[in-house]
């Protein structure tokens, strides 16, 4: 043991001291902030969910049964609460394990690059996954840090699947699916864009039907209690969550020429509530306690919707432009990050993320120009403007776009390697 990790030191020095780097900034973070920081925000709900959970073995949010969140996060919380019985214990261990987590991403990261780049690229890549938001942010119980693990572990596996099909990589993909799918059900489509690299790389086209076949019937079954406890709740088929209405209400209020309050009949959308939510309500209220969360994310649903078709009406080319360039446009180098870490400013993340996108851009049009693993990077590219796109059609917010920019650095590290060996072939 004591001998590889001296053998991954020489081999790895520079990444070596990333990796340190990276366990300072987050141990002066967690002590500048304290155990007990929070932003009185999700990761406040979070919490109180998953204590909910390990008392009374119920999924609540804002102290009703809720389907606006996947259960994976508090489930963790709830594992967590159990053993300490403690809520300060439980916040000390979880923010101890998202540190454990973000060391994890950063060296997974390291190693993903590593299939496109040598050690010393790779590691000065790495810095970019750094800036203090991804810091400040392991600090917060909320998804993103786990599912930003996950997903990078995701992507790892599958990048080896194909190029080591062994069963160790395929349960690997399949295990950070599921794990990834239970934080955030924004992953789900994910299969279909591997399955579009599968096909780019030409594996074989009865191999990609099996191993599909076999994941289905894997992740059905792991969604199963999910959707069971729905059903027996909702009386609904829910295989994943009803959490789209809220930020896709808040969205509508996002860009240019969207319709006001005062121009908007609401009449109208009451009206058809009324009709369409009926079996919920006795008098205009909630009949049953548990369906309150639910039955405000099925009107938020309808608010947006009607907001979605009179702005469509009122001005097509705005909603357009709101939709496929604004929103996604607030996501491209923004920064999640409420309160300075060492002093250093929100501009200061916002200003790397810039030079990250500018670098991420010249990296495409090298490897479009030069072919250099252009299979690869279609495939992350296509993640990437998944992701993108995705997360803007509801809320444009710096929050969501913190989980796509692991894969622009994966491309500016290709990116890098292709100037680098470009300038040794000049040299020579």
């Amino acid at each position: 043991m004591k001998n590889k990790l001296l053998n991954f030191y020489q081999n790895n020095k520079l990444f070596c001291y990333i990796f340190i780097l990276s366990m300072i900034l987050h141990i002066i973070a967690l002590i500048s902030l304290g155990f007990n920081y929070n932003i009185n925000s999700d990761d406040v709900r979070y919490l109180e969910s998953g204590i909910i959970l390990a008392k009374k073995g119920i999924l609540s949010l804002y102290g009703t049964k809720t389907v606006q969140i996947m259960p994976g996060l508090p489930i963790f919380i709830a594992i967590i609460y159990t053993i300490f019985k403690s809520k300060f214990i439980t916040i000390i261990t979880i923010k101890i394990m998202y540190f454990l987590f973000s060391l994890i991403s950063l060296s997974y990261l390291y190693k993903i690059i590593k299939n496109y780049a040598n050690t010393t690229i790779s590691a000065l890549t790495c810095l970019f996954f750094l800036t203090l938001d991804y810091i400040w942010q392991d600090n917060l119980i909320l998804t993103e840090t786990p599912f930003i693990m996950c997903f990078i572990l995701l992507i790892y596996n599958s990048l080896k699947l194909v190029k080591e099909p062994k069963i160790i990589n395929y349960i690997g993909l399949i295990i950070f699916y599921i794990l990834a799918l239970y934080l955030r059900p924004i992953i789900a489509p994910y299969p279909l864009i591997y399955l579009i690299y599968l096909l780019i790389k030409k594996i074989n086209f009865k191999t990609i039907i099996k191993t599909f076949s076999i994941s289905l019937i894997i992740v059905s079954l792991s969604l199963l209690p999910w959707v069971i406890r729905n059903y027996q709740v909702y009386h609904k088929f829910i295989p994943l969550t009803v959490s789209t209405g809220n930020p896709m209400f808040w969205g509508t209020y996002q860009g240019f020429g969207y319709p006001s309050d005062t121009e908007l009949d609401y009449n109208e959308v009451y009206t058809k509530m009324d009709k369409e939510l009926y079996d919920y309500t006795v008098n205009g209220i909630v009949k049953d306690d548990n369906l309150i969360n639910y039955y405000d994310q099925l009107k938020d649903n309808m608010m947006a919707k009607y907001r979605i078709q009179k702005w469509w009406e009122k001005d097509k080319i705005s909603f357009l432009f709101s939709y496929l360039i604004y929103k996604p446009g607030i996501m491209l180098f923004s920064s999640f990050y409420w309160d300075n870490i060492l002093f250093i400013p929100k501009i200061f993340n916002i200003v790397i993320h810039f030079i990250e996108f500018i670098a991420f851009l010249i990296s495409l049009f090298l490897i479009l120009k030069t072919k250099t693993h252009l299979k690869d990077t279609i495939y992350l590219f296509l993640i990437y403007i998944y992701m993108l796109y995705s997360s803007s059609l509801g809320l444009a917010f710096s929050r969501y776009a913190i989980p796509t920019y692991f894969l622009r650095i994966i491309i500016i590290g290709i990116g890098i390697n292709i100037i680098m060996n470009s300038k040794n072939k000049l040299k020579s």
